[in-house]
């Protein structure tokens, strides 16, 4: 019972951490969100390719920034694939985010 104790006042204190550092992140994660959909990204649309490239550089260049410590852009016949991961705690478990970084 004590170690459930214990791991819930870590997690209390490590949610805590987690909110102060959002809050006093607040205002560069807006600014870096608004950077990204920024870009005309319509993969739909062929005249938008060349935007579709800029917005794969961009968010490549991001996740590296933040500490991602593998990040490829793939070539393919259609829009450019962005991978990344970061193997720095690898006794955690492995999570994998699949997302659109284009709009429709």
């Amino acid at each position: 019972m004590e170690s459930l104790i214990h791991n819930s006042h870590a997690r209390t204190e490590s949610d805590a951490a987690l909110i102060r550092y959002i809050g006093i992140n607040r205002t560069r994660f807006i600014t870096e969100l608004k950077d990204f959909v920024r870009f005309p990204s319509v993969s739909a649309q062929k005249k938008f390719s060349t935007d579709i490239k800029r917005c794969a550089s961009w968010l490549a260049h991001h996740l590296r920034h933040i500490g991602l410590n593998r990040v490829d852009i793939f070539p393919t016949p259609r829009h450019p694939i962005v991978y990344a991961e970061s193997k720095q705690l690898a006794h955690r478990p492995t999570v994998l985010i699949y997302g659109h970084y284009d709009v429709r």
